[in-house]
């Protein structure tokens, strides 16, 4: 697993290198890398052993595997949330982080999973704790929350550029000092300034896939990269 100290000294190229060296092994880089921000780990499922460098990090009823250069996540159930950390940790209190994932939910078949499911990406993640961004492709809508709940910090709304359900969603979310932004491809739609960053305790990065209602439908989505980066120092 990666840690993020040699990355955010620019003077310790040592680390920085063995950091990169870790996480990008047996990961093809990708083309997008966001302004301002050094990529640490990049995966695009190409590969079954490239889902194996992921761990679970919630939900009981999950399932997942690579097909045609895609990971393939199943929610077996609803209500149901199942999210995975990639390989990268941060090694001190409040890490900035940088966490995106294109995603996309699969047409179901039943229409209480489409008003429900949703995407999602966390950073400072880690047991009952993190900053999550999450995309609900019916209807358009967003969530930006964070665990635990801080009365004034969650925001929710609609944003024009979140793309329907079967079609790719670009999600990121930053998460430096105490601001938290997340973007929808390429677009920012939510800038907030936690009052508590203290709270927010975790030091990983995770990407998730969700069911609100209850039901015996599964739900199935796709991610096809996913990357964590750090401020460019």
């Amino acid at each position: 697993m990666a840690t993020l100290r040699g990355v955010m000294r620019a003077s310790n190229r040592r680390r920085l290198g063995i950091a990169l060296a870790l996480a990008l092994a047996g990961c093809a880089a990708l083309a997008a890398i966001a302004y301002g921000v050094v990529i640490v780990y990049t995966n695009d499922f190409s590969k079954e052993r490239n889902s194996k460098a992921l761990s679970r990090a919630e939900g009981k009823h999950c399932n997942r595997f690579v097909k045609k250069g895609s990971l393939v996540v199943t929610v077996k159930r609803g209500k149901e949330i199942c999210g995975y950390y990639l390989p990268v940790l941060g090694d001190h209190k409040q890490p900035d982080l940088d966490i995106q994932a294109r995603m996309k939910v699969q047409k179901p078949n039943s229409v209480h999973i489409k008003k429900k499911a949703f995407v999602a990406v966390a950073a400072r993640a880690g047991k009952d704790t993190r900053y999550q961004f999450r995309v609900f492709p019916k209807g358009g809508k967003f969530l930006l929350k964070r665990s635990p709940r801080e009365g004034k910090f969650n925001r929710d709304g609609r944003s024009k550029f979140i793309h329907p359900l079967d079609s790719w969603n670009r999600l990121e979310l930053q998460v430096f000092g105490r601001h938290a932004k997340a973007y929808v491809n390429g677009k920012k739609v939510v800038d907030v300034k936690d009052p508590k960053p203290q709270d927010v305790k975790g030091r990983r990065v995770e990407f998730l896939v969700g069911d609100l209602k209850k039901t015996e439908k599964d739900l199935t989505a796709r991610v096809d990269s996913a990357l964590a980066g750090v401020p460019n120092p």
